[in-house]
């Protein structure tokens, strides 16, 4: 036995417009035709009443005018005609009261309410409800009722994460609560605001940043090779600082002999001053002689103590004029290099920065060399970024026009629902309350009964494709329309 149920009876009395209607369905679909303020959308309401219960908005004067009470009985069977479930909505002024009992005449256990609760969807009652969702709203009923599920375990492999990355429960990969598979796959590839697009996007910002430190670091490069001195006519810098050394100490010697022979020259010149002045006081003496007879002995004496020391002072003199000659040729033998000294040191100065600016240059080159590392791993992740994000893309496109609601003309595409190759909100009314009704028969509740208020705006064609779907998918229809007879008029649709 089927666990399928499907209106087999309805009675109302004094609810709304309606004091009196029955009808025995059996499972088939039901038809009501009258004119306006009539009374066929009550029916349509008092099966709403009956079932939705706390779930509907209530109406402030449910009783029919001049009733003191309304009765809304309806009874549920199965495929095979069976009555499962007799359901009583009993209103007073006082309020509500619903009363639910098996075929048996016993009552089930636990609530009323939630008991038909489990029977229910929320569409199927009411499939207009579907139209008022917002698109995106609607496209995830589409998707869930296909059985469409986040594809997790695709978007992991794509992405290749190990299992670690996504362990926690708030890692961007995992599915929220409540997120259809669209969804899903917007949060990570949508532009602007998808994770992966977003993660490329920050790869992308990293690889510019890289890529200009790179041709900075070039430009810096040459400006270094370009300042380097380039010593190209003294040798190596070891060979000049060797030469540099021999001939400090050459002009150390050459120093020193210059100045052993200025202090030669200046015992030379005292000399000859000294000799000078003995000379001078010699004949001042013998003057003195002449003129002082009676002092000739004493000035004999100091004549002799004036020969003796000019005697010595003309030796002195010899050795200074010797030792003088002898350096000054010596001293001509060697070479002043100052100048020379002086050009080298410069050139070794020049060098020593050349070095040290070429040493700067190396380092310059392989920071170089690091940054177009990292240049190299940031495009790659880049391009890694990329792809992912492209076949996320792919995927969501993929998932989302293969799916097939058995509405002809429905598809998916750019993300969301189109009818006949247009927005969905673009088509007829007739056209999207097809879908809606195909949404709630996916949906799949216990209760195979779908509520259509407002038939009339469907047209012939219409019509007979939600009761043709209706039937080969074993629901169950009841229709109100305007029409131009008198009172209800009910008719009853076989099932095929």
């Amino acid at each position: 036995m089927s666990n399928a149920l499907h209106l087999h009876r309805l009675e109302i009395s004094n609810y709304m417009r309606v004091d009196a209607f029955s009808v025995d369905a059996d499972g088939k679909s039901v038809i009501i035709r009258a004119k306006n303020a009539e009374g066929k959308s009550s029916v349509i309401e008092a099966i709403w009443e009956a079932l939705a219960g706390s779930s509907v908005k209530e109406r402030p004067e449910p009783i029919h005018e001049g009733a003191d009470k309304a009765l809304i009985r309806i009874e549920l069977a199965d495929d095979d005609g069976e009555v499962l479930y007799i359901v009583e909505k009993h209103i007073t002024p006082k309020g509500r009261r619903l009363v639910i009992t098996t075929g048996e005449g016993k009552k089930p256990p636990g609530s009323a309410q939630a008991l038909l609760d489990g029977f229910l969807d929320r569409y199927s009652l009411d499939p207009v409800a579907f139209l008022e969702r917002r698109p995106q709203d609607q496209l995830d009923d589409v998707l869930q009722v296909c059985g469409i599920e986040p594809p997790v375990q695709q978007v992991r492999m794509i992405t290749q994460l190990a299992p670690e990355h996504y362990a926690k429960a708030d890692h961007p990969i995992n599915v929220k609560h409540g997120e259809s598979a669209d969804k899903y796959l917007e949060r990570l590839s949508a532009d602007d605001f998808g994770f992966y697009y977003t993660c490329r996007r920050d790869i992308n910002q990293e690889v510019t940043r890289i890529r200009g430190a790179v041709d900075k670091q070039r430009q810096e490069i040459e400006r270094m090779q370009n300042g380097i001195a380039q010593v190209t006519n003294y040798g190596s810098l070891e060979s000049m600082q060797q030469d540099l050394a021999v001939m400090r100490a050459s002009n150390k010697e050459h120093v020193a002999s210059a100045k052993k022979l200025s202090d030669l020259a200046s015992d030379r010149a005292l000399m000859k001053m000294k000799k000078e002045k003995d000379i001078e006081k010699r004949n001042t003496a013998m003057q003195q002689l002449r003129d002082l007879e009676a002092a000739i002995i004493k000035k004999k004496e100091e004549l002799a103590d004036l020969e003796t020391d000019v005697a010595n002072s003309s030796f002195d003199e010899k050795e200074a004029v010797e030792a003088y000659d002898s350096h000054a040729k010596l001293h001509g033998t060697l070479n002043d290099n100052t100048d020379q000294i002086v050009f080298l040191e410069k050139k070794i100065g020049e060098a020593v920065s050349a070095s040290k600016k070429i040493i700067e240059r190396d380092h310059a080159v392989a920071r170089h060399n690091e940054l177009e590392a990292e240049l190299e791993v940031a495009s790659k992740r880049h391009a890694k970024a990329d792809s992912i994000l492209l076949e996320l893309r792919s995927l969501r496109k993929g998932i989302l026009e293969g799916i097939d609601l058995g509405v002809d003309g429905l598809s998916v595409e750019g993300g969301e629902l189109r009818m006949n190759n247009k927005p969905f909100r673009q088509a007829s009314y007739a056209e999207r309350v097809k879908v809606s009704c195909a949404v709630a028969m996916k949906r799949n509740p216990r209760l195979k009964l779908l509520r259509v208020d407002n038939g009339e705006a469907l047209d012939k064609d219409s019509k007979a494709y939600l009761l043709s779907l209706a039937a080969e998918r074993g629901w169950q229809v009841v229709m109100a329309c305007v029409a131009d007879n008198t009172g209800l008029k009910v008719e009853l649709v076989d099932k095929e």
